[in-house]
């Protein structure tokens, strides 16, 4: 047989060591066994190379001896990170803040050898199990990147907790009643692996060539992909999603002007060649930009808990375009018909108003920003960069902080974008594509 003894060597050794080394040390002698130690070095805060060494020492003058040394626990964190990273790929694994009688109370019935069972008690985390989680991960990185913080950093650093445990709650909240699921996280649009994980899931980019031969190749990285099989019909719904920390949000006037169109090549790049990563036809849902902030709430007024409530909610509403279907929309947000977070509402008759298109439209969109970027990337390659500056207002201006300016010097004569609804958006696509 073989046993080993291993002390973690965050100080001296004490009496519970020796009881544990002494009884390790003579089930092993007394049958003939051989007898190893590893050092437990897993926290780098207070394991010290000096600590160990005394730990060899004190068992030497103790009179027990060991037949060799395993690697110190340290050294395999590569192995153990990898498996790790396998097990959440698959989605085995969720944070527990179980204590160990917790889990061994909560784990009945037990399997019949004796085995106790993990009950699954922290599958669906607590808002205290989330605040938990968050401050955890902020104080790990404040150690190892904000040594030394000033009054005011910490003041920032505890709103950025505060927003993350509101935002958590919110996206826990939305993923428990939503027919969407995430399929994929900061999936690569390239043909080339990723230099860091070369086996990461990633889509190959569209190309798009126009009447001269240049060619456009659409790449990039997206934020989050949901989706909702139909195994039934073959067919998948795709909706992109993507965490905004500003106050960035879908604008009709930017896309027909060929600005603010990321999110919808990622979907038309996703529904055109991404049906390797999914059960079944892709098909487009829609994009939604998710705030990943939450505003502070004026208290001037001495607002009641559920007006601030309500504000806050307001602040977490979505922008974006979605597919009109009852289905789809009833999947993402189960409400009746009547969305806190979605952009559409109800009017008086029942009838759905808001940023919603039809299969129709949302096809005619993808041949729209395909040929924008297509006739973008013409004028790019024919050397066409002459100035052609945009404004929306005073704080949405391209000349507000282009580098350029002192050599434009004015001369070019901003274009004012007016503003446009979404009947007015879908009427002017139909124009220009049909006369």
């Amino acid at each position: 047989m073989t046993g080993r003894f291993a002390p973690s060597p965050t100080g001296r050794m004490h009496l519970g060591n020796i009881f544990t080394a002494l009884l390790a040390w003579l089930s092993v002698r007394s049958q003939g066994g051989r007898m190893l130690l590893r050092i437990e070095d897993l926290d780098p805060q207070r394991s010290r190379a000096a600590y160990a060494e005394q730990l060899r020492r004190d068992l030497g003058w103790l009179g027990l001896d060991w037949d060799g040394e395993m690697p110190p626990q340290s050294t395999r964190s590569p192995v153990y990170a990898a498996h790790f990273a396998k097990l959440e790929e698959q989605g085995l694994i969720y944070p527990c803040y179980c204590s160990r009688s917790e889990l061994h109370d909560a784990s009945a019935p037990h399997a019949s050898d004796g085995t106790v069972l993990y009950s699954g008690a922290c599958r669906d985390l607590t808002p205290e199990q989330l605040e938990t989680l968050v401050n955890d991960l902020v104080d790990e990185y404040v150690t190892e990147n904000l040594p030394g913080m000033t009054v005011r950093m910490e003041y920032l650093v505890a709103r950025i907790r505060r927003n993350l445990v509101g935002l958590l709650g919110f996206i826990q909240r939305d993923l428990r009643q939503s027919g969407f699921q995430p399929v994929a996280f900061e999936l690569r649009i390239d043909d080339r692996p990723d230099a860091d994980d070369p086996g990461a899931p990633r889509i190959d980019p569209v190309e798009l060539c126009d009447d001269a031969g240049h060619t456009v190749r659409v790449v990039g990285t997206i934020d989050r992909v949901d989706a909702m099989p139909l195994e039934k019909l073959g067919k998948t719904y795709l909706r992109v999603v993507d965490y905004k920390t500003g106050k960035k949000s879908f604008d009709y006037t930017n896309v027909l002007h060929g600005r603010g169109l990321q999110m919808l090549l990622y979907l038309f790049a996703l529904v055109r060649q991404g049906g390797h990563l999914l059960h079944g036809e892709p098909l487009p849902a829609g994009v939604l930009y998710f705030p990943a902030r939450i505003e502070r709430v004026s208290v001037r007024d001495r607002l009641a808990q559920a007006e601030i409530e309500k504000e806050r909610r307001k602040q977490l509403r979505r922008s974006g375009v979605l597919l009109n279907s009852d289905p789809v929309l009833e999947a993402m947000e189960p409400c009746g018909g009547s969305p806190r977070f979605l952009p559409y509402t109800l009017d008086k008759e029942g009838r759905k108003t808001g940023d919603l298109a039809s299969f129709a439209q949302l096809a005619q969109l993808e041949r729209f920003v395909f040929r924008t970027v297509a006739a973008l990337g013409d004028e790019l390659a024919d050397g066409r960069i002459d100035p052609d500056p945009c404004i929306r207002d005073a704080k949405d201006s391209a000349c507000a902080f282009c580098p350029y300016s002192e050599v434009c010097a004015g001369h070019e004569q901003p274009r004012w974008l007016k503003k446009i609804t979404a009947e007015e958006f879908w009427q002017t696509l139909e124009r220009r594509e049909h006369g």
